[in-house]
């Protein structure tokens, strides 16, 4: 390979990392964008996938209050005055308490951070592989290759945080 190839090849590795970083961006709003929109959907008793399930439902409570106020009327107690049943339709599950969206808001933030951070240092690994690999082609002398392998490893330099080390390491609580 000459040295105009490897100049414009790692030009170009350059280039791509650039790219698919911004890309790495752009897909992390939109995963966002997608837990906020699942966050803020609602369901309505009228969509097809359960409507004649809310319409049976329905038929059957108002069955049931009619027994029900049948029930109250030989027992003395005036229609003003007695319990009814009701048919409720939640459009949202949990995701109907703000203090829960607020939650998963915030796990999805930092899952989708993680993600991003994980997906860059990849594209990093792989492009300072590439890079690497260029220059690497031009190298003669074993002295120059050896210190190319000299980078310690990743789980040297950052090891894993146990939480019983933390306790530890941590002030004692009053």
């Amino acid at each position: 390979m000459t040295a105009v190839e490897r100049t414009e090849l790692s030009r170009l590795v350059r280039l791509r990392a650039k790219v698919a970083k911004t890309d790495v961006d752009a897909m992390a709003a939109q995963r966002l964008a997608n837990v906020e929109r699942e966050l803020a959907a609602k369901y309505g008793p009228q969509e097809q996938a359960w409507a004649a399930l809310v319409r049976e439902t329905e038929r059957k409570v108002q069955a049931a209050d009619a027994e029900l106020e049948v029930r109250c009327q030989d027992l003395g107690i005036r229609g003003k005055f007695r319990p009814s049943l009701h048919f409720y339709w939640s459009s949202r599950g949990e995701n109907a308490i703000l203090q829960r969206r607020t939650e998963l808001r915030r796990v999805a933030q930092a899952e989708i951070e993680s993600r991003v951070r994980q997906a860059k240092a990849t594209i990093d690994k792989v492009a300072a592989g590439q890079l690497t690999q260029l220059a690497a082609g031009a190298l003669s002398s074993e002295e120059a290759r050896a210190f190319l392998k000299s980078m310690p490893a990743i789980e040297q330099l950052l090891p894993a945080v146990v939480v019983a080390a933390l306790e530890d390491k941590s002030p004692p609580r009053p």
